[in-house]
C-alpha cells in the first residue's frame, strides 16, 4: 500500500463525530497553522503562514497535531490537550508512523505465516540481532 505522501484526510469520524478538514487563507498573520473544534466537527488548516505557502509536509504535520487535540478533547482530557508540547510530540509520532509504515494486507501477512515462534522470519532475525 502506498504511503500517505501528499495526502490528507478530507473527512473522518472520531468518537462518533464527523470531522471535516478545511483550508483557509490568512494572508496577514497566520500565527498558528491550524485549529480544531470537536464541537463544530472541523480541523482548519492554514494554506499560508505570514504570506508564504505552507509545504505539504508541514500541512500534514499540522493536521495530525490538530487531530491529537480532537482526540484528547473528545475523551475529556482538556488539560492534556492544552499541553502543546505533548500534542506536538504525539502528532509528530502519529504522522511519522503513517508516513513511513510499510502496509501489508492482513490476508497476505497471514499467508506468510511469520510469528514469534518462527525464528526464520526476517523481522524476527533482525530483532534478535539488535538485542544481542
Amino acid at each position: 500500500m502506498s504511503k500517505i505522501k501528499n495526502y490528507i484526510p478530507k473527512s473522518c469520524v472520531l468518537a462518533g463525530v464527523d470531522i471535516l478538514t478545511v483550508i483557509t487563507e490568512n494572508k496577514q498573520n497566520a500565527g498558528n497553522l491550524g485549529k480544531s473544534s470537536i464541537a463544530n466537527g472541523v480541523i482548519q488548516l492554514q494554506s499560508l503562514d505570514y504570506g508564504i505557502e505552507i509545504s505539504n509536509t508541514q500541512m500534514q504535520n499540522t493536521y495530525f497535531h490538530e487531530l491529537v487535540h480532537q482526540m484528547l478533547n473528545s475523551i475529556g482530557e482538556l488539560e492534556l490537550s492544552e499541553n502543546e508540547k505533548f500534542v506536538q510530540n504525539m502528532g509528530n509520532m502519529m504522522f511519522e508512523f503513517l508516513r513511513t509504515a510499510d502496509w501489508i494486507r492482513l490476508e497476505e501477512f497471514k499467508h506468510n505465516k511469520f510469528s514469534d515462534a518462527d525464528s526464520n522470519a526476517p523481522f524476527i532475525q533482525e530483532g534478535i540481532a539488535e538485542i544481542r
